[in-house]
């Protein structure tokens, strides 16, 4: 494998929007534009304050309310940290592809001291297009210098699993990072 592209919410840290969500929406119709608001700033039609704004006047609170139990929520899973850190001693490519606002997560990753943990950070925002799109695996793995088969995408939803696979990339579906280490470890990947 020449390059392991790990995701960020659900893998590398908490899945932030689905925590907030379960707190405030109860509404199909409030969950359906949640996620219409969300892939709006994934793609980078509306910024991050913006869509803190919308979904602050969903529950009745302002954007900066909802930004500031976004921050508090945020967790880092180090033992992802740790795997990622291990590749990169092996002298592996490794970066990260998430879904999300650039200047959500490029604030979020330099506060929690990890953002050099990766080579690079491709951000959907900034690339116009977002995981499932097949085009969005497609870029990272140009600019990365590989063909998708010589590529690992780990990332906790199925939907942006098959994503990955459509485009010939190898694909992992994160559980949890005790599975993934012994996955990897298994397929000769991560030396221990």
């Amino acid at each position: 494998m020449k390059l392991f592209v790990f995701d960020n919410f659900g893998v590398v840290m908490n899945e932030l929007s689905f925590i907030w969500q379960s707190r405030h929406l109860n509404s199909d119709e409030e969950l359906n534009r949640r996620g219409e608001i969300g892939h709006e700033a994934d793609e980078g039609k509306i910024s991050m304050g913006e869509m803190f704004h919308k979904y602050g006047e969903m529950i009745n609170e302002s954007g900066n309310q909802v930004e500031d139990e976004w921050r508090n929520t945020v967790q880092v899973d180090w033992g992802v940290i740790e795997i990622v850190r291990q590749l990169r001693a092996q002298g592996e490519k490794v970066v990260m592809f998430s879904n999300a606002s650039s200047e959500m997560l490029r604030d979020y990753l330099a506060n929690l001291g990890i953002l050099d943990d990766f080579e690079t950070v491709f951000i959907s925002s900034e690339m116009s297009c977002a995981k499932p799109d097949p085009e969005s695996y497609l870029y990272v793995c140009r600019e990365m210098g590989v063909e998708p088969s010589e590529a690992l995408m780990i990332d906790d939803r199925e939907l942006n699993i098959k994503g990955a696979e459509a485009v010939g990339m190898n694909a992992i579906h994160f559980t949890d990072a005790e599975s993934l280490k012994k996955r990897l470890i298994d397929e000769s990947l991560l030396k221990i």
